[in-house]
């Protein structure tokens, strides 16, 4: 396709993902996907329902022959990124080994070279080993956790006084509107202006009470078996099956970013950038290179705890409980 030069409206080229988006979306026999649904459109269909049928059997297919593949032979394939070009990088076997590559280096777009699977994921376990913090360190960082928490419930009490007066003003306001509006004190274009401020005023304090007088226990609970996968994280590495390797990887890194063959920045899942936040000048003084993309970063310690117990909400969370439930298992 792109040496034939098919580009997309952006005059990019069109990826093998892009292709398979296109493959995939059902507008095409006349249908529309909205709010998480197929309906039908009013559109006519390009093709009929059974050549479609007949690709997504042959997609799925393949997508199974490929995981099976992906998670036998690459490590780290869906964290690496190319630092050049910004895309992620694919994986393949060649007759002198296997390499991770930049997905734009096929149509010569990039030219970062390719990356032997050994030595990134050679040096993936060694940051591991440098990475593992000590467990009396981890220990001040649950009761620097816990004090900010309770510094945080003390000044939060005052905020919660005041956003629930904010919240009981403006419904207060919302009723003379709605009077001044039956009395045609105001017209209805001043009502529905009023209206809308008001509102989103109330929700807004209402989206922040729910953080304040959230109950952060499952969080700290969260925060607690995270501590034991980062305690041990060399240990599992080197005792872990390819695959719980593979899910190990995913449940600590964001994305790894390559460059001339190196890794040059690492972005860490929550919570696991606190938690390592003081071992990565130990990976410094042996990978001068990585930069470390660390959060909260030029924050106070109240957003710090904020952001720190929504840990628990994103997609890597349900991974990390995994892996732990196999070591209780095990």
């Amino acid at each position: 396709m792109a040496k034939r030069g098919l580009k997309t409206r952006n005059n990019k080229y069109v990826s093998p993902e892009y292709i398979k988006k296109i493959l995939r979306n059902p507008f095409y026999i006349g249908k529309m996907r909205m709010w998480g649904e197929e309906r039908k459109g009013i559109h006519k269909p390009l093709i009929d329902e059974t050549l479609f049928n007949q690709v997504q059997n042959v997609l799925n297919e393949r997508k199974i022959t490929q995981d099976r593949w992906q998670k036998r032979d690459f490590l780290l394939r869906g964290l690496l990124y190319c630092l050049s070009c910004k895309s992620r990088m694919t994986a393949e076997v060649h007759e002198r080994g296997s390499y991770y590559r930049c997905q734009n280096n096929i149509n010569s777009k990039c030219k970062e070279p390719y990356l032997p699977t050994k030595k990134i994921e050679g040096e993936i376990a060694r940051i591991y080993d440098l990475l593992q913090p000590p467990k009396k360190l981890l220990q001040l960082l649950k009761t620097e956790i816990e004090e900010t928490y309770n510094n945080f419930k003390a000044k939060s009490k005052n905020e919660i006084a005041k956003l629930r007066k904010k919240i009981a003003q403006n419904e207060a306001k919302i009723d003379n509107l709605v009077d001044n509006l039956a009395t045609k004190t105001i017209t209805p274009e001043i009502y529905k202006k009023y209206y809308q401020k008001y509102e989103n005023e109330i929700k807004e304090a209402k989206d922040r009470l729910a953080v304040l007088e959230k109950d952060y226990s499952s969080s700290f609970d969260f925060i607690d078996k995270s501590m034991i996968l980062a305690s041990t994280i060399s240990i599992l590495h080197r005792k872990f099956s390819f695959r719980q390797k593979k899910k190990l990887a995913k449940a600590i890194f964001k994305r790894i970013w390559i460059k001339d063959r190196e890794i040059r920045k690492i972005e860490f899942n929550p919570p696991f950038d606190f938690l390592f936040k003081d071992m990565v000048k130990k990976i410094k003084k042996e990978f001068p290179r990585i930069q470390f993309e660390l959060y909260p970063i030029r924050t106070t310690r109240k957003e710090m705890f904020e952001q720190l117990m929504m840990a628990k909400e994103y997609a890597s969370a349900k991974i990390i409980l995994e892996l732990l439930s196999e070591m209780m298992k095990a």
